[in-house]
């Protein structure tokens, strides 16, 4: 049943008055003059009044130790109403508002811990995969420092073998002219050829260095598209977690202006974290933005690998051929020391052999020259990725900083008794 407040005092005043009026009338019959009549009514009324208002203000005082626990930051406060479990009033109802605005701030203030952890956590993980990718890039950019040192030399050494293979065709030309000079010329036509022959050999164990250092790149560069990948995931769950403390702090923001003057220092409050999960979002919305950039940047050194494979691909198959055409030349260098009646013929051969051999010493000199640009271009890539990645570890330190304010502000508040 439901009696309100305003009620309750017409009651209280009508029964002071009965009281008041009995006396009047019953003082005399008991022998009581009139000038200690009237003070004896007052007293009896005042006390009356007394009791009756005491009750009417004891759910008032409840409610007011209440508010003061949890405006200090005491949410294991429980409302406990003396009175008012028959006949409710607007005490009532306001206990209830202030039950439910309790629970409301419990639940709030728990979800910000567990979001403040939370971010913690995801900050260090980030934070420590930024540096392991750090790693990784100086390792990669070792490997390309190397990758371009060895193709630099390679080049060099192709020139010379290109320079000394031009040398034998004008020296086979020589010989045309004159068979008697045939052999002195075979003989040194057939040293320079096993010197080309070990060159070229050294040639293929250094291109081999060159190709598995550039599938080695190439896995490193795989490896580290699959971290920027996961840090997506990492990125969506604080973007999450801030939307989440966002939601969370206009309800409170909601039931605080509910609860009137009551809930004021709660407006404050609900405010401030509405803030500092607005900064959150802000700070996971800059590293999505790098971790995009660092994706582009993944891709477009992912595709250089692809072509720089395609080139290593073809060199493979050049250099076998060179290698078999080296060894070609050697034993026809041979043959001819043993022929010489026929030298005149065989050195139109041997010159026409001699210009195909340059020709495609060429095509591999510009090959290596491709690769060594390549190199260069993944090193500067690498570059841009390392400035992200430090950026974006700025970003990383910020957005931890934050979640320890929001945990801050967060332990202000106890939610369950002996603990935070």
């Amino acid at each position: 049943m439901r009696l309100d407040l305003t009620h309750r005092f017409v009651l209280g005043q009508v029964a002071v008055a009965v009281v008041a009026v009995s006396l009047a009338r019953a003082m005399p019959g008991w022998g009581i003059p009139d000038w200690g009549a009237l003070p004896l009514t007052l007293f009896v009324c005042v006390g009356l009044g007394w009791l009756l208002s005491r009750q009417l203000t004891r759910n008032v005082r409840v409610l007011s130790d209440c508010t003061n626990r949890i405006s200090q930051g005491d949410l294991t406060a429980e409302v406990e109403l003396p009175s008012g479990r028959h006949l409710t009033d607007e005490t009532v109802d306001l206990a209830r508002s202030v039950i439910t605005m309790l629970g409301n701030l419990r639940e709030l203030v728990e979800h910000i811990q567990s979001a403040a952890d939370q971010v913690t956590g995801s900050s260090l993980e980030l934070s420590q995969t930024s540096h392991d990718v750090n790693q990784k890039n100086g390792e990669i950019a070792h490997t390309m420092e190397v990758v371009a040192e060895g193709a630099a030399r390679q080049l060099q050494d192709l020139e010379r073998t290109s320079a000394s293979i031009r040398e034998v065709a004008e020296a086979i030309g020589a010989n045309i002219e004159a068979a008697d000079e045939a052999f002195s010329f075979v003989a040194e036509a057939s040293q320079r050829a096993s010197s080309g022959v070990e060159i070229s050999q050294r040639l293929v164990a250094k291109m081999q260095v060159l190709f598995e250092k550039a599938d080695q790149t190439g896995e490193l560069v795989f490896r580290f598209d699959q971290k920027v990948r996961s840090m997506h995931r990492i990125t969506e769950m604080i973007t999450s977690v801030a939307d989440k403390t966002h939601l969370l702090s206009l309800n409170a923001s909601i039931e605080a202006a509910r609860a009137g003057d009551a809930g004021r220092g709660f407006t404050v409050v609900a405010e401030e974290i509405r803030l500092l999960a607005e900064s959150a979002s802000g700070s996971a919305e800059q590293i999505a933005d790098l971790m995009r950039q660092l994706e582009d940047e993944s891709q477009r050194i992912s595709q250089a690998l692809r072509e720089m494979g395609e080139g290593v691909g073809g060199g493979r198959e050049d250099l076998d051929s060179i290698q078999g055409s080296m060894e070609h030349i050697q034993n026809a260098v041979q043959a001819a020391s043993q022929r010489a009646q026929d030298i005149s013929q065989q050195a139109g051969v041997r010159v026409g052999q001699a210009e195909q051999i340059v020709n495609k010493f060429e095509g591999i000199s510009k090959v290596a020259s491709e690769t060594v640009e390549a190199t260069d271009e993944m090193r500067l890539g690498l570059s841009a990725q390392t400035s992200g990645i430090e950026q974006m570890v700025r970003h990383v330190s910020r957005l931890l900083d934050t979640s320890v304010v929001l945990e801050k502000v967060a332990q202000r508040f106890r939610v369950a008794r002996g603990g935070n």
